[in-house]
């Protein structure tokens, strides 16, 4: 099932409200599109899916300038009870991270 988001981006110690959507590719893999301020992000992420419904994923930003500007890798956790999503930088993540609500 996808999971349609909404919370706080934190980019470089700017915060913004922000809307994300985070859904399976197939097998393994998912994608997230998070849109905020006018800037679009997008990252794939290898995801595993626990019998609680919980989520945790290690995955890296899709294209070169996305790659330039934030350290590729990232982590999310999602804990399906209180629908709680937190997405970070892996090395850095005072950069970048996005948390919030999902439906």
């Amino acid at each position: 099932e996808p999971l349609n988001c909404v919370g706080i981006a934190i980019d470089y110690e700017k915060m913004y409200i922000a809307n994300w959507k985070f859904f399976p590719t197939g097998g393994s893999g998912s994608e997230i599109d998070i849109r905020y301020n006018n800037i679009k992000r997008v990252g794939k992420i290898r995801t595993t899916v626990y019998e609680s419904g919980n989520l945790y994923g290690r995955g890296k930003w899709i294209g070169r300038t996305s790659s330039r500007i934030y350290n590729t890798l990232i982590e999310i956790n999602y804990d399906h009870e209180t629908k709680y999503f937190e997405l970070k930088s892996q090395f850095n993540p005072d950069q970048f991270r996005i948390k919030g609500k999902c439906k």
